[in-house]
């Protein structure tokens, strides 16, 4: 089964106010929702939280100023509606939210690889590269940064793209946006394009793992495979018999 998106939403608060992102409509159980958040909060060292019960932490950072968090969950039998990222509650700081919903990721291993950070950054933050061992993984680039910006652009060849400017004395922006990797391997983003010339930013690359139809390199299973191809009607490759068959062979 290969990844798709289900849909992507956005949210900003001011005032240090808490962000609210409604989930995109039709969000089911077993979905995957990739999370990110940030906080101008440049004086205090309030970190940033996601007050929805059940997330995962991937990384959550203060390294540039800009307090962010990224984190993953999948839905349960009752899908949430939304998620809330906390303000500082400072009067002068804004809170920026975004999230990628994903039909089809692997709910026991949902991450293809280990995350990669690039922080420290300043403007077009350009995230790292990426490893993935599945066919069809999903490769996403959410990115930060203080400072708002209203016209980013996603890295060449990556879509759905969602992002956010929370606009107060203290700014700051988050974007998502993803593609498939449909052979495994390394994946190199690259720059995103039109932030700010003084932005601090920092850019992750996450890798989810589908659930059915990819296998890792050098491990696939043929029998699964057959099982897949004759559960969507297509018939094995000319002159190479049954999938099946082969299974059997190398079983036995």
């Amino acid at each position: 089964m290969a990844i798709t998106i289900r849909g992507t939403a956005e949210a900003s608060a001011v005032n240090g106010g808490n962000a609210t992102v409604t989930l995109p409509a039709g969000t089911a159980a077993d979905d995957l929702v990739l999370a990110c958040g940030v906080v101008s909060d440049t004086f205090t060292g309030t970190l940033i939280g996601i007050s929805t019960a059940g997330y995962t932490t991937i990384h959550d950072d203060n390294a540039v100023g800009t307090n962010s968090i990224l984190a993953r969950k999948k839905m349960g039998g009752t899908p949430d509606s939304t998620i809330v990222f906390t303000g500082t509650g400072n009067s002068f700081e804004a809170t920026a939210g975004v999230v990628t919903v994903a039909i089809g990721v692997d709910t026991t291993t949902p991450e293809d690889a280990t995350a990669i950070e690039a922080g420290g950054q300043g403007s077009n933050p350009d995230p790292a590269s990426i490893t993935t061992v599945t066919d069809g993984a999903l490769v996403l680039v959410p990115t930060i940064c203080t400072g708002s910006d209203t016209s980013v652009t996603a890295p060449s060849g990556y879509t759905n793209q969602v992002d956010i400017a929370g606009t107060d004395t203290v700014s700051c922006t988050v974007a998502m946006a993803s593609a498939l990797k449909a052979t495994a391997g390394a994946e190199n983003p690259a720059s995103w394009t039109n932030w700010g010339t003084s932005s601090a930013a920092m850019a992750w690359t996450v890798a989810l793992r589908p659930a059915t139809g990819g296998s890792p390199t050098g491990n696939g299973n043929l029998g699964a495979q057959a099982a897949q191809i004759s559960g969507s009607g297509k018939s094995s490759s000319a002159g190479n018999g049954s999938l099946a068959a082969q299974a059997a062979t190398m079983a036995g």
